[in-house]
């Protein structure tokens, strides 16, 4: 949206001519701010989550988080040019189940559940993937693990083991 509006605002003659010669120095910054804050990470980190909701952000890189939670009611997973892990199979789901919102842009989001749990996809595909790799042999009454989302020229799997 940021870009749209440049060019908008550049095509309507708003900015002074050399406002593109800032805008990459800018972004750039902005990126090692956030790198800086621990907003982004770099490289294969490596967490363990007791909390009921997880959160994962990987730009140019990987990580890993693995919940232990008791009542697991959802995630945050986001991946541009990079990768996702988010293993539940030492998690419990919520008597409700559980929402994992993914966004994926260039990189790939993976999944681990334990054998027995009810996966449910949904989301846009743009030149990427949803696969369903976990065996089917939850209960459709029982919890339910709600995977919804996008993936961009990528892919996001669910399955049972790495």
């Amino acid at each position: 949206m940021l870009v749209g509006l440049l060019l908008l605002a550049s095509s309507l003659h708003l900015l002074p001519a050399n406002a593109w010669e800032l805008f990459w120095p800018l972004v750039l910054i902005a990126i090692g701010v956030l790198f800086l804050a621990g907003v982004i990470t770099r490289g294969g980190m490596h967490q363990t989550e007791q909390r009921d909701q997880a959160h994962a952000f990987s730009v140019f890189g990987g990580q890993r988080v693995i919940s232990q939670s008791k009542q697991f009611r959802g995630a945050s997973l986001t991946a541009f040019f990079g990768g996702v892990t988010l293993d539940l199979r030492q998690a419990r789901l919520a008597p409700d189940g559980a929402d994992v919102d993914v966004m994926t842009a260039f990189g790939g989001a993976q999944i681990l559940v334990p054998a027995g749990w009810l996966v449910l996809f949904s989301g846009i595909p743009i030149f990427g993937s949803f696969e369903d790799r976990t065996s089917h042999t939850g209960d459709e009454a029982g919890p339910q693990l709600r995977i919804r989302g996008t993936a961009m020229f990528g892919g996001v799997e669910a399955k049972n083991s790495p």
